[in-house]
């Protein structure tokens, strides 16, 4: 098995055919890969995955009794994956038309990470980029979603949301070897319609006082009159880069990762934050 596609799934059945789909009806050998979903969900996903389970043999349905954030769902998708590499997609996100054969072709285990060039929905632009040094990667926009790794390298991600930016520095960390494609692979959809996995993931932290996400209610947080899930994207980023500043073994990979972190502790001293 050469791939391991993990996709988390929280109440977005409308989301599932479409993602499914994109990964099902692709020009590849389906003995190539497999699809792990892990689903916590409350709606009707679950009768939903059982028959893309039902049909194909490479699905595996993953059902969790009680609701798991993206990065637990990713955590645990992994455990169960046997694919040489890994590539975690979003479940409100689509692959390309056939990309994946090409993609396939290319796991050869040489490469430790590669960049998954992305369109993004929001400004209509194909994200393309040639990194060729981790150095170059670590500068490469975060996400899980636009890079496969070997599954040996896999870093546990934070558990209670779907931030990208410590596990995406760790990862490279760990890496010696990177690649790139050079074809369009997936689509994110971030646009404003989309009320996606994300937002889902703050609307919890809203109801959950001993999240961080308190945070953003005080004076010091909210004069800065950011969106409350920006706020604590902010607070999480900084106290994970924080916490984990002085674990990078590769000097480039820790120097970007400073410069991640001035960065971002500049702009929301400022009151502007992109995550």
């Amino acid at each position: 098995m050469k791939l391991s596609i993990i996709i988390p799934s929280y109440n977005m059945e409308s989301k599932i055919n479409k993602c499914l789909d994109s990964i099902l009806n692709q020009n590849a050998d389906k003995a190539e890969y497999e699809i792990i979903v892990v689903d916590s969900s409350t709606d009707d996903s679950e009768k939903l995955l059982a028959e893309y389970a039902k049909k194909f043999e490479n699905v595996k349905i993953i059902k969790c009794n009680q609701r798991k954030l993206c990065g637990t769902a990713r955590n645990i998708g992994v455990k169960y994956a046997t694919g040489d590499y890994v590539y975690c997609v979003d479940i409100d996100d689509w692959l390309s038309e056939n990309c994946l054969s090409k993609i396939l072709e290319k796991l050869d285990g040489s490469i430790d990470i590669f960049y998954a060039p992305y369109k993004s929905l929001k400004d209509g632009n194909d994200v393309f980029i040639k990194p060729k040094t981790l150095r170059d990667f670590a500068n490469v926009p975060v996400g899980v979603w636009n890079k496969i790794y070997k599954r040996t390298l896999y870093v546990q991600q934070p558990d209670y949301m779907p931030e990208d930016v410590v596990p995406h520095f760790l990862l490279i960390d760990r890496c010696q070897t990177v690649g790139y494609f050079d074809f369009l692979v997936y689509v994110y959809d971030n646009s404003d319609e989309n009320k996606g996995a994300i937002s889902r993931t703050f609307d919890f932290l809203k109801n959950n006082p001993q999240n961080l996400l308190q945070l953003a209610y005080n004076n010091i947080l909210t004069k800065n009159n950011l969106r409350d899930e920006y706020v604590a994207g902010v607070i999480h980023n900084l106290a994970d880069m924080y916490t984990i500043r002085n674990t990078f073994k590769n000097q480039d990979v820790k120097d970007a990762f400073m410069q991640r972190f001035f960065n971002t502790y500049r702009n929301w001293q400022s009151g502007i934050y992109i995550h």
